[in-house]
C-alpha cells in the first residue's frame, strides 16, 4: 500500500521433518531429529518503521519422536551439569551419541518482534526442561529461564538413602539462564528467583513433576548462595 508494507497469513503444518529446519535456523551447529506439527498466525503492518517490529501473532509447535544429536544449548546445559558429581551421571556419554526425546513444545505469542515464550517444554530420556522467555526476530537474540531436572539423578536418588534423605525422593531441578545468540547460546545456573515461578508451574502442571530446586550450582554467578525449595 502506499503508506507501507501489510501482512496477514496463516500457516499450519502436520508431520513436517525437523531436521532440516534446526540445521537453517542454528546455522548447521544444531541437529535435532523427528517429526514436527506447527501453527502460525502472524500479522504485521510497517509504516515509517521497520516491518518485523510491527509482527503481532501466535506460534505453537511440537516436535516428537526424535533424537537431539547435537545442540549447542544443551552442550551448555551439560556443562553446567557437569559441575559435580551429584548431576553428571553418564553425561559425556549423552553429549557424544546424543539422547532421544519423546516431544518438544512451545505456546509462545508474538510481538513487536519478538517470539515471548510463555510455556515451552521437554520430556526426554535424559531431562524434563520447562521454559519462558523471548527471542528477538531482528537480532535472533534470545533470554530465556529454565528449569532442568536431570533423570539420571532420581534413579541415584532412589538407589543413595543419603540423597533420598536429602531431598525426599523428589526430582531435582536446576534453575538456569539462557542467553545470546540462538544458534550458539550461553548458559549459566542461577538462582530460584531469577528463573521465575513459571517455569516451576511447567515443570509442576505440563511436565507433572514433583520438584525439589536446588541453587547448588549457582555459584556466586548471579549473586546468590546455594540454596533448596520445594514444590508439590
Amino acid at each position: 500500500t502506499p503508506k507501507g508494507l501489510s501482512l496477514d497469513f496463516n500457516i499450519s503444518a502436520k508431520g513436517q521433518d525437523l531436521k532440516p529446519t534446526v540445521l537453517c535456523i542454528s546455522k548447521e551447529r544444531s541437529i535435532v531429529t523427528g517429526q514436527y506439527d506447527l501453527d502460525l498466525n502472524i500479522a504485521a503492518q510497517s509504516g515509517k518503521g521497520e516491518l518485523i517490529q510491527s509482527l503481532q501473532g501466535n506460534l505453537d509447535f511440537r516436535a516428537y519422536d526424535g533424537f537431539i544429536l547435537k545442540s549447542n544449548m544443551v552442550t551448555g546445559i551439560f556443562g553446567i551439569l557437569n559441575l559435580t558429581d551429584t548431576y553428571s551421571g553418564n553425561i559425556t556419554d549423552m553429549e557424544e551419541g546424543g539422547f532421544s526425546y519423546k516431544s518438544l513444545t512451545i505456546k509462545s505469542d508474538i510481538k513487536e518482534g519478538a517470539i515471548v515464550i510463555h510455556e515451552g517444554a521437554l520430556d526426554s530420556s535424559v531431562m524434563k526442561i520447562g521454559t519462558t522467555g523471548n527471542i528477538d526476530l531482528k537480532t535472533m537474540q534470545m533470554d530465556l529461564r529454565v528449569l532442568v531436572a536431570p533423570l539420571r539423578l532420581l534413579n541415584r536418588i532412589a538407589k543413595l538413602p543419603i540423597l533420598k534423605h536429602i531431598f525426599g525422593g523428589k526430582l531435582v531441578a536446576i534453575p538456569m539462564q539462557i542467553t545470546g545468540d540462538i544458534s550458539n547460546p550461553d548458559v549459566r545456573a542461577v538462582s530460584a528467583v531469577t528463573a521465575g515461578g513459571r517455569v516451576l508451574e511447567i515443570m509442576t502442571n505440563t511436565l507433572r513433576l514433583p520438584v525439589t530446586l536446588t541453587e547448588e550450582l549457582v555459584g556466586g554467578a548471579d549473586g546468590n548462595s546455594g540454596s533448596e525449595n520445594e514444590t508439590e
